[in-house]
């Protein structure tokens, strides 16, 4: 079994673009059929935002030669199709929280490149202000 530890640096940005790319944040702007008016709007906003941190990953693996896999969403985003934003809260979060989490991973099997380590720094806090701003979102 390959562990995440195993895998190369651009390996794991690609994991971590893939986690970014597919969250259940960018389903919903996909989707959109779950919200309307001002909260429609904003979720749209940190969406728009977390696709500009895939995008800067997708420059570092571009400018590292790396073959870009942007991933497929989760087959169990399809069963939450019709849901309500509120029913979604807590899913939002831990999708959130889950990217997050592989984002500390991945900076920290990456200290090593100093360029990398500091787009990762810049990709966790953009993606901690996404979380609160989507939990003051959906509360």
């Amino acid at each position: 079994m390959v562990t995440q530890s195993m895998l190369s640096v651009d390996a794991q940005l690609n994991l971590l673009l893939v986690e970014l790319n597919r969250s259940l944040l960018q389903y919903l702007y996909e989707c959109s059929p779950y919200v309307s008016g001002d909260k429609e709007s904003k979720l749209r906003e940190l969406a728009e935002a977390q696709q500009q941190d895939v995008g800067v990953l997708c420059d570092v693996l571009t400018e590292r030669q790396w073959p870009i896999d942007v991933g497929t969403y989760p087959t169990d985003y399809t069963a939450i199709q019709y849901n309500s934003l509120s029913s979604l809260a807590d899913p939002l979060k831990e999708s959130q929280s889950i990217a997050l989490s592989l984002l500390d991973e991945v900076a920290e099997a990456c200290a090593d490149d100093a360029f990398v380590f500091e787009v990762l720094k810049q990709l966790k806090q953009n993606e901690e202000t996404i979380l609160e701003q989507l939990a003051a979102l959906v509360a």
